[in-house]
């Protein structure tokens, strides 16, 4: 998060988006307020993209609005073992990165995987200070508790609809699509070895390309991605036949993971401490100290890699 709040463009965009979200959520926001941002996450999207439309800032424009989705999942998903991220080697494992390579014909290949989102077996067990190295290890002692899903993230939805579509299709396919010219996975894992014996493709879209009548049931946007595993959302309220809400996104493919209704687990954090919404707010995620369940300071982080040799202090 620390890594996502100084992205150039999701950072120069958030002074519109911060008093857009304050405004949506009002000055006592609830648990079910909160879980309702990711029905309006066009609204802030194209609130930030109206307020400063220049080149610079519409051509960045993916990469901000795949920030924002990532910004939203681990608002919603603090206090669980899951962690959203955008897809580079710093925030994601190993193990899952082999696990979604497809060869095709020697050539290894990953999908589009915009924003990948997996949960930590037994998180609790690997102390305060954490590495990516390590969290790698602990899914790999058991992959089998491991869930993850892949979200691609679009600001406009017909030129782009395809591709989800197809990527699932080949993660589906297993264990048909392992033949001598085409694989998936690598180093001894694939989507099968994860929870669910799958990994979930989900597609999260504004549209920028918002004409009349582009998106309804039965149109061929629409239907290249209505049965995607892991699901098809935009940013605003669910349209029935088209795409659903992305507050939808972690009751589908989570739910396990909370401790009933995510409102609720929303909700219990907010009565916790409210300076965890304020620093999702604020993107205060450089600070070293941040609080835990009753509020208090707490060490845990997510180091990088050449911070390792700090866990021996």
């Amino acid at each position: 998060m620390r890594d996502l709040a100084n992205v150039g463009t999701f950072k120069s965009r958030w002074p519109v988006f911060e008093p857009e979200i304050r405004k949506i959520l009002g000055p006592k926001p609830t648990g079910h307020d909160v879980f309702l941002l990711g029905s309006k996450l066009s609204e802030i999207f194209r609130e930030a993209s109206e307020a400063g439309r220049t080149q610079s800032m519409l051509s960045g424009g993916g990469s901000t609005w795949e920030c924002l989705v990532v910004w939203y999942l681990n608002l919603i998903a603090f206090g669980t073992d899951l962690i959203a991220a955008k897809t580079k080697k710093a925030s994601v494992p190993e193990v899952i990165t082999d696990a979604i390579c497809v060869t095709l014909q020697g050539y290894p290949t990953t999908s589009e995987s915009d924003v990948i989102v997996y949960s930590i077996p037994n998180a609790g067990l690997l102390g305060a200070k954490i590495t990516v190295r390590q969290i790698n290890e602990q899914i790999m002692s058991d992959t089998r508790k491991c869930a993850v899903a892949i979200v691609q993230c679009k600001t406009n939805w017909n030129d782009n609809s395809q591709i989800p579509m197809l990527w699932d299709m080949v993660y589906r396919s297993l264990p048909f699509s392992n033949v001598a010219s085409i694989s998936v996975g690598r180093n001894g894992v694939s989507p099968r070895s994860f929870a669910g014996d799958s990994v979930k493709y989900a597609f999260i879209t504004v549209p920028t390309n918002d004409k009349k009548g582009a998106h309804k049931p039965g149109s061929v946007s629409v239907t290249r991605v209505i049965g995607l595993s892991g699901g098809n959302y935009w940013g605003r309220a669910t349209s029935i036949g088209v795409a659903q809400s992305f507050a939808e996104f972690l009751p589908n493919n989570f739910a396990a993971f909370f401790s009933g209704s995510i409102q609720n687990h929303v909700q219990s954090h907010l009565d916790a401490s409210e300076g965890v919404l304020e620093d999702f707010l604020t993107l205060r995620f450089d600070v070293s100290e941040q609080r835990d369940l009753i509020g208090k300071p707490t060490q845990l982080s997510l180091l990088d890699e050449s911070d390792e040799s700090l866990i021996a202090q």
